[in-house]
């Protein structure tokens, strides 16, 4: 019991890790606004929550969800049952399924421009959540864009910075990344001298310094793209000898095509009478040769096991031929 313990937590573990494993890439784009959009605060807002949002199913450490929370300061949950204020979303305690925070800090409406936090659930094939015209809370001079961008068909989470970017006088930095179902999850990023150079957060803590001389530039894009995922391969399908052939000479070599799903290597089960216990691993080459090893008027069976990172492929078939016999040697007839 207390090993079967062990096995489901590491396993319970290395399931929601994988926001761990998402890459990250810095790159030049471009910020546009939404033109299409369902506004949730405008003019003056702080602090606020939003209701649960339905939008098309989008996967995260393979989890498929279906709603959104956003929440005014930054970032938004998927999943869960509601959304609490917070201004430290990576690194605060309160369990969400998924925290994805672009600019994650106490914020409110600029004082200029036209403030507002709207989304859209299909924006180009993306469900878009934008913070238009905020600012720290009440830090004079500031003002701030940025969009969270969700790719359903991929996976993708990006965040991109826009519209006017301007940083007051405040050492408050925002906390920018991801976190799973708990903080000890995270893939965050920090600086302190250059938004387009950022590395890799060391604590879920890490911030990002945000003032006159440190900010993102307009269209600067942060994206996080899930690892792939292999499901396990298909067994592969039979070339030659042909199953159940008979008359094979003991010279042949034994032949197989990827039967698909994305095979790293094939694992091959052969022998005389029936098969190994321990396979020989083949890499992806695709042909045995026995190498004399086969003999006269013998049954082989075989079996080729394809696999990748995500498992083996599943019951496969044995197949068998049956050599020929020893034409040296000259069989008489039984006679009294």
């Amino acid at each position: 019991l207390f090993t079967l313990l062990i096995v489901l937590f590491l396993w319970a573990g290395s399931s929601w890790g994988q926001i761990s494993t998402y890459t990250f890439s810095s790159s030049s784009g471009t910020y546009t606004a939404l033109s299409s959009e369902t506004v949730l605060w405008s003019a003056s807002f702080d602090d606020n929550s939003s209701t649960a949002i339905t939008i098309p199913s989008m996967t995260v450490d393979g989890t498929p969800y279906t709603t959104m929370f956003v929440q005014a300061n930054g970032w938004i949950t998927l999943g869960g049952s509601s959304i609490s204020t917070s201004y430290v979303p990576i690194s605060n305690s309160t369990s969400y399924p998924v925290v994805i925070s672009a600019f994650g800090r106490d914020l409110n409406n600029g004082a200029s421009g036209a403030p507002k936090i709207s989304y859209n659930t299909n924006d180009g094939g993306d469900i878009v959540v934008q913070f238009q015209d905020v600012r720290r809370y009440n830090v004079s001079g500031e003002l701030l864009s940025f969009q969270i961008r969700l790719t359903p068909a991929s996976g993708v989470i990006r965040f991109i910075y826009g519209g006017t970017i301007t940083a007051g006088n405040s050492t408050s930095y925002p906390q920018v990344g991801l976190r799973g179902a708990t903080n000890t999850i995270y893939n965050n990023r920090t600086t302190t001298t250059d938004w387009a150079a950022t590395t890799a957060g060391a604590t879920n803590g890490a911030t990002c310094t945000y003032s006159a001389t440190v900010l993102p530039a307009v269209g600067l894009t942060f994206t996080f793209t899930p690892p792939v995922i292999l499901d396990p391969p298909n067994c592969a399908t039979l070339v030659s000898p042909a199953d159940a052939a008979t008359n094979v000479f003991p010279s042949a070599t034994l032949n197989w095509a990827s039967g698909g799903g994305a095979p790293t290597g094939y694992n091959l089960y052969f022998g005389a009478d029936e098969l190994p216990a321990t396979p020989i691993d083949l890499g992806l080459v695709t042909t045995y040769d026995p190498a004399g090893d086969m003999d006269y008027s013998t049954t082989y069976y075989w079996k080729v096991v394809p696999y990748n990172d995500n498992g083996d492929a599943t019951d496969c078939a044995t197949w068998s031929f049956t050599t020929g016999p020893d034409p040296t040697v000259t069989v008489f007839p039984f006679t009294e």
